[in-house]
């Protein structure tokens, strides 16, 4: 969960798909590639549909767990990854923070809430999350403390995580996306791209990776690749 699996929405990616048709077709003047660009959209929203049609369903099955047995610590980890999908971040909090009661302090789940905090904007409890799940051992919240530094202007502390992270764990694909989102925000497109190139080789199945990539080499004006990554 530290690492944003939906990073780019629905929307922001229809919007993004046109205005990669615009730019590569000269102002929408090719109309078989804007064509075929505009059905990359739809199609992206029926399988956004059906998505959430499975999100509901797992949801369902959660609930249904901890009606019978409220203190099903699993269960509410999987209730929170749910939740966080869905993007109600307050819910998926309330039921961390219910982990964490009932496990007497586990780690991922410090590090998932710092997650969600930092998702609304809340640095200062992301950052006290992510601080507590490092003294308890986990890890990977180097990475993700890193992007919450960068999201708040603390570039040099945020690239000392995302090395730490990466000498701690060179085979761990996050650190390596989190740097690039860093270098993202700097408009630094081409150490970004190769950070992404990175995570994707660690982790070739993640489809949001290439989705960031896309946007990072949109950003770059490098249309094709873009809308390679994108399809």
């Amino acid at each position: 969960l530290g690492f944003d699996l939906g990073l780019l929405g629905g929307e922001r990616f229809a919007l993004l798909v046109v205005q990669l048709a615009g730019a590569h077709a000269g102002v929408l003047g090719d109309t078989s590639r804007f064509a075929a660009t505009i059905a990359q959209v739809i199609k992206l929203g029926a399988a956004n549909l059906t998505a959430a049609d499975d999100l509901d369903r797992r949801l369902n099955e959660q609930d249904a767990r901890l009606r019978l047995d409220p203190s099903d610590a699993v269960a509410h980890q999987n209730r929170a990854v749910i939740w966080f999908q869905k993007r109600e971040f307050d819910k998926a909090i309330a039921d961390l923070t219910e982990v964490i009661r009932l496990t007497k302090d586990s780690a991922v789940a410090y590090n998932n809430r710092g997650t969600a905090y930092l998702k609304m904007g809340t640095f200062g409890k992301a950052l006290a999350d992510y601080n507590r799940a490092i003294e308890l051992g986990y890890r990977k919240a180097y990475a993700d403390r890193g992007l919450a530094y960068a999201q708040t202007g603390k570039y040099d502390l945020a690239f000392a995580d995302f090395d730490r992270a990466i000498a701690l764990d060179p085979r761990y694909f996050a650190a390596f996306a989190n740097r690039a989102k860093t270098y993202v925000m700097q408009s630094r497109l081409d150490l970004a791209v190769e950070d992404f190139d990175k995570a994707i080789v660690l982790n070739p199945d993640l489809a949001a990776l290439y989705k960031e990539r896309g946007e990072a080499r949109f950003l770059n004006n490098d249309y094709q690749n873009a809308i390679a990554d994108m399809a």
